[in-house]
């Protein structure tokens, strides 16, 4: 990846059909299919995470990649990462995380959370690359979950 030809921006209102659709095929990808109702947040971004922080991946003006921190101070979550799957392996997602990581302290955040299906060893694997400890797996609405914890 050319670092220079990404730009991570925050989500603006005309990105709302890509950003969804960015996560709902990576959602497809882990489950084969998805149920789109199950989804709501993702109909509209900018009014259900309006107090939140919500990044976009731009690469060469595509949207290529999204990551979202949900403040809770003083935690915050990171969910919604997904990257286009003919961008992976890239270090765009380690891009995003970084940028949201560096944003929480600005945000009252200490510490951050995220969870992630058990099964998903890609995803789990890149959480510890990128600096989350594993803390506990708990039961989910779609099997186990694993939580990773970040002290900043």
């Amino acid at each position: 990846m050319d670092a220079a030809a990404l730009r991570i921006e925050p989500f603006r209102p005309p990105l709302q059909s890509v950003f969804r659709q960015l996560v709902l095929d990576g959602l497809a990808e882990h489950w084969g299919e998805v149920d789109e109702s199950l989804n709501p947040d993702l109909d509209d971004v900018a009014l259900t995470y309006q107090d939140d922080v919500v990044l976009v991946a731009i690469e060469a003006g595509r949207p290529v990649g999204t990551g979202i921190l949900v403040l809770l101070p003083p935690a915050g979550q990171i969910v919604r990462m997904s990257v286009s799957h003919d961008r992976r392996r890239r270090g765009i997602g380690r891009t995003l995380v970084s940028a949201l990581i560096e944003s929480a302290p600005e945000h009252g955040v200490d510490h951050l959370v995220v969870e992630t299906n058990a099964r998903w060893t890609g995803s789990r694997s890149f959480y510890e690359q990128s600096g989350f400890t594993f803390t506990h797996y708990a039961p989910g609405p779609f099997g186990s979950e694993a939580f990773y914890e970040m002290r900043l």
